[in-house]
């Protein structure tokens, strides 16, 4: 009877196992999809790119523009560091339940 219950151990080894497989096969990004990621966000950074040298060819010149660009950084700085400490506070409260 020894070698049955063995047996019968092992094969819910085998099926815990293979369980925990798939899951982690349905979980892992494959690497076509990691390719496909890669060049959507080179795209992106290119767009943005462009964008970035066509707003600067208008600005060029312009007289009030460095004010303009010194307070609207520090307005996007504000709202980084805003949304910083409200995942903060998020990740706080979610431990606190």
């Amino acid at each position: 009877m020894q070698s049955l219950e063995k047996y019968k151990e092992l094969q819910a080894n085998f099926a815990v196992f293979h369980q925990n497989l798939e899951k982690m096969r349905n979980e892992a990004t494959g690497p076509k999809y990691l390719k496909k990621e890669i060049q959507t966000s080179e795209n992106e950074i290119k767009n943005l790119n462009e964008r970035i040298a066509m707003m600067k060819s208008k600005v060029v010149g312009k007289k009030d523009f460095q004010p303009l660009l010194e307070a609207t950084s520090n307005l996007r700085r504000e709202q980084e560091e805003e949304a910083i400490l409200m995942e903060k506070l998020r990740e706080a409260k979610m431990q606190i339940e």
